[in-house]
C-alpha cells in the first residue's frame, strides 16, 4: 500500500462519461499488479494502488467447473476509489433476501439499480449466484457483476482476515438467489463450495479465516444466509481445496436393497470402513444398501452433536462422512 504523502499527491478522481473506456481499453489499463502504483491510472479513473480490479474472477471460476454468466461491463464496474480501498481478503456470503424462487431480475438489480432511495449505490456485490433464472441456466450459476469494489457488507465487526467496518474494501461478497426461511439448494450449495474454494486458492487465502457469512461479520444486524452452518461450509471449501468433493448423488441411491449401478453405495461403504468405529468390521464394501449401510450411517450421525439421527442419507451426512473418511488418510 502506498504511503499517506503518497495517497494525497495523487488526489483519486471519478471517471467523467467522455471519457469512459470499452472493455478492451479498460483491460489493458486495469490488469495491473495490486502493488504497482500507475499513477496516469489513478487520476484517469479514480483507482489506485490499493484498488485491485478482480478482472481474473469468471476465468477462475470456469476453470473450477462452475457455470458463469458475465454481466456487460463487469470488467470496469466497481465503486470510485474515492469510496474507499479494494483489496479483498477474503470472501463474504450472503442471500439476496428476493422473494421465493428464481428471481433473474436480480443481476440488474445488483450491478447496476442498487438502492439509491436507501443512498446505497450499485453495485451491491461482485458475484451472485442464481436458482436458474427460470430455467434459463442451470441451478447454481455464478454471474459475475462486477471487478471493483461493492456495497454489500456494510459496517460490522469484523471477522479472521476481514477487519472491522471493512467488508466492502477486504471481502468479495457473494450473493444468492434465497431468502429467509427458503432452503439452498444442494445444487447450488455444492457451487457455492466449488466456485468459493477456486477463488480462495486465488487469493491464497484459507477458509478457516477468510470466508464467512454475512451474518458474522456483522452479528445481531444481519442474519445471512439464514440456512447455512458456517463451520460446514468451511469445512466444505477446506476439503475442496484438497481435492474435490463427490457430489451428492441423490437420496434415491440409498434405500434399503437399492442395488446402486453408478457406484455411489460402494463408494460410501468405503468411507465408512475406513473410519475408526468400523476398521475391525469384516464387511466388505459392495453396490447394496443393507442393514450393515444404513446401521453404520445412524451410528456417524449419533456421534454428530446436533444432528438428526435417522440412518437415512442426505446430502449434509455424503460430505461429513466423505470428509471424515479423507481426515483417517
Amino acid at each position: 500500500m502506498p504511503s499517506t504523502d503518497r495517497t494525497e499527491a495523487t488526489q483519486p478522481v471519478d471517471l467523467p462519461d467522455e471519457l469512459a473506456m470499452t472493455d478492451l481499453e479498460a483491460r489493458s489499463w486495469l490488469d495491473v499488479k495490486p502493488t504497482a502504483f500507475n499513477p496516469d491510472l489513478a487520476r484517469l479513473t479514480g483507482f489506485a494502488a490499493d484498488y485491485s480490479m478482480c478482472t481474473w474472477l469468471a476465468d477462475v471460476l470456469r476453470a473450477a467447473g462452475c457455470d458463469v454468466v458475465e454481466y456487460p461491463g463487469w470488467k470496469t464496474r466497481g465503486r470510485p476509489r474515492s469510496t474507499g480501498p479494494w483489496d479483498p481478503q477474503g470472501v463474504m456470503w450472503h442471500h439476496d433476501a428476493s422473494a421465493p424462487g428464481p428471481s433473474p431480475a436480480l443481476a440488474a438489480f445488483l450491478a447496476e439499480i442498487g438502492r439509491p432511495s436507501e443512498g446505497i449505490p450499485a453495485p451491491l456485490s461482485q458475484l451472485w449466484v442464481c436458482l436458474g433464472c427460470g430455467g434459463k441456466h442451470p441451478v447454481g450459476t455464478w454471474h459475475v457483476l462486477a471487478a471493483g469494489r461493492a456495497n454489500h457488507a456494510g459496517y460490522g465487526d469484523g471477522w479472521g482476515a476481514i477487519g472491522d467496518d471493512s467488508g466492502n474494501a477486504e471481502a468479495i461478497g457473494v450473493e444468492t438467489d434465497n431468502t429467509t426461511g427458503e432452503d439452498t439448494p444442494e445444487a447450488m450449495y455444492e457451487s457455492l463450495v466449488r466456485g468459493t474454494a477456486a477463488i480462495l486458492r486465488h487469493l491464497r487465502a484459507k477458509p478457516t479465516n477468510a470466508l464467512c457469512a454475512h451474518k458474522e461479520y456483522a452479528p445481531g444486524r444481519k442474519t445471512d444466509p439464514d440456512d447455512i452452518d458456517m463451520d460446514e461450509a468451511r469445512a466444505d471449501v477446506s476439503a475442496q481445496l484438497r481435492r474435490a468433493l463427490v457430489p451428492w448423488p441423490g437420496a434415491d441411491h440409498f434405500g434399503l436393497h437399492h442395488q446402486c449401478k453408478d457406484g455411489h453405495v460402494k463408494r460410501l461403504e468405503g468411507w465408512l470402513l475406513s473410519l475408526p468405529a468400523n476398521r475391525k468390521s469384516t464387511h466388505e464394501a459392495r453396490d447394496t444398501v443393507t442393514k450393515w449401510t444404513l446401521d453404520r450411517v445412524k451410528a456417524f450421525q449419533r456421534d454428530r452433536p446436533g444432528k438428526v439421527e435417522s440412518g437415512r442419507m442426505n446430502p449434509l451426512t455424503w460430505r461429513q462422512i466423505q470428509r471424515a473418511a479423507r481426515s483417517r488418510r
